[in-house]
């Protein structure tokens, strides 16, 4: 199997028969938490004038794009009660990252929250090809560690190499200690994402990605 690395603002090496979008630092991390809470449906938008549709009939925003939804934020998920609530999921990173790079055949969502879950799920699925997009930061074109990391990490397990400490994590441990000791205020609740993020296996779900147009992808859970 064919296994390419690359950050979402850099262009694909070809066809592939499967890709895999990373977004650990947070939002990978809070979809696998929406889908834990019993959500029944995870849309993801990519313009506000959709959110607004899709907020007029009942769905909740799960966004720290926007105000007026809950924070992009597993640790706020988990603590909240969306059995049966119907989701819409836009972020800075992740869905930045599906919506312009929308020419895959396949795709999934995955983090290490899910790291062993997308790696079996990527040997089972008997393919060739497979594209592994680290979300970073598209719009400054800025890799995050955090990311490649995961990225490694799933690569390592498909081609049966063992996995214990992360890969970068002294820059990883580095990033967070950076940006606590910076300036920016950032909401109570981030550390003990960050936290949650790292965690491994703690939400054993794939969900797959289908595409509805220019603007809009379904989050669903691999069967």
């Amino acid at each position: 199997m064919i296994i390419d690395i690359r950050n979402s603002y850099q262009p694909g090496a070809g066809e592939y028969d499967l890709t895999v979008f990373i977004d650990v630092f947070r939002a990978s991390t809070t979809l696998l938490y929406i889908f834990r809470s019993g959500a029944l449906e995870v849309i993801g938008v990519n313009r506000r004038d959709v959110i607004d549709g899709y907020l007029e009939k009942g769905y909740r925003l799960v966004s720290e794009v926007y105000g007026d939804g809950i924070d992009n934020s597993p640790s706020l998920i988990m603590n909240s009660s969306l059995a049966g609530v119907r989701v819409l999921q836009k972020t800075g990173n992740l869905t930045t990252a599906i919506f312009n790079n929308l020419n895959f055949k396949k795709a999934i969502v995955a983090g290490f929250v899910n790291l062993d879950a997308a790696a079996e799920y990527i040997k089972g699925a008997k393919i060739e090809r497979v594209e592994i997009v680290a979300a970073s930061n598209f719009e400054e074109k800025k890799e995050d560690v955090e990311d490649i990391s995961c990225a490694t990490a799933i690569k390592s397990l498909i081609e049966g190499l063992p996995v214990g400490e992360y890969y970068r994590m002294d820059r990883i441990r580095e990033k967070i200690g950076t940006r606590k000791s910076g300036t920016f205020q950032f909401p109570d609740n981030y550390w003990f994402d960050l936290e949650l993020a790292l965690e491994r296996n703690t939400v054993p779900l794939v969900p797959e990605v289908i595409k509805n147009g220019a603007d809009e992808v379904r989050f669903e859970l691999a069967v």
